[in-house]
């Protein structure tokens, strides 16, 4: 029979409980420290270190078994990182409902290559600033991704990464011809694996792409492709889905 051991085992309890929930708490800082920062300059040069490493994509684009057409066209997007009520998010437009193709879906801002453009930088920014209005000199560019082909064949599409600065949604004037709207998605919910998942088309090559869903619309399709890879370079520690083909 033990006597006298309830005291003493209560205080064991109650440490080894206050301890859990102490490392707990101290785990959950430690997340939202690294949320802080993923937009800082101490990022944004660990961004670009990893993003010149890689001498291929993430996602490998030949398994969508798209064969470029031969007057295929150059386009460009913009994946605008930003700051939105203190929060680092990413944004994301709506396409028109007016447009003959894709229309209602989610994309990022970019379109063809102009002749007058520089480079497919240039072509991101241009486009950007007609299509929601972003002044032209406000992006701080990070870097170009691995170029990805457009599911209609015709065109080769370069993600362009870059820091938008502190946005609201009133900033932006849309063209409403291409634009439905925009929304901004914090990285944390982005990042969250709860809220992605993967759809797999089965045809003569089957391929399994990512899709997100706990956002104000569902991102997926060429989107979904950039911002995986976006994503996997920006927060490898914080964003942990690993999206897994099943033929």
């Amino acid at each position: 029979m033990i006597k006298d051991c309830g005291a003493p085992l209560f205080r064991t309890i109650r440490e080894v409980t206050f301890s859990r929930k102490s490392v707990n708490f101290y785990s959950k800082s430690i997340h939202e420290s690294k949320y802080e920062q993923i937009l800082n300059n101490e990022s944004k040069e660990r961004f670009q270190k990893t993003l010149n490493s890689f001498n291929k994509p993430i996602i490998n684009s030949s398994r969508l078994n798209i064969v470029l057409k031969p007057d295929y066209k150059k386009a460009a997007v913009l994946v605008p990182l930003c700051t939105h009520t203190n929060e680092p998010s990413i944004l994301f437009m709506l396409r028109s409902k007016k447009l003959s193709q894709h229309r209602g879906e989610v994309c990022f801002p970019g379109g063809m290559m102009d002749t007058a453009d520089e480079d497919l930088i240039q072509t991101a920014i241009r486009e950007t600033h007609e299509e929601i209005g972003l002044p032209k000199n406000v992006t701080d560019i990070w870097g170009q991704m691995n170029d990805i082909p457009g599911t209609s064949s015709s065109s080769l599409v370069t993600p362009i990464v870059g820091y938008c600065g502190d946005v609201t949604i009133e900033d932006f004037v849309l063209n409403d011809d291409e634009v439905e709207e925009v929304f901004i998605t914090p990285i944390k919910t982005l990042c969250d694996a709860n809220n992605a998942s993967s759809t797999t088309f089965r045809a003569k090559h089957s391929y399994t792409i990512p899709v997100f869903l706990d956002t104000k619309h569902r991102i997926w399709g060429l989107t979904a492709i950039i911002l995986y890879q976006v994503l996997k370079i920006l927060t490898p520690d914080l964003f942990t889905y690993k999206l897994r083909h099943r033929p």
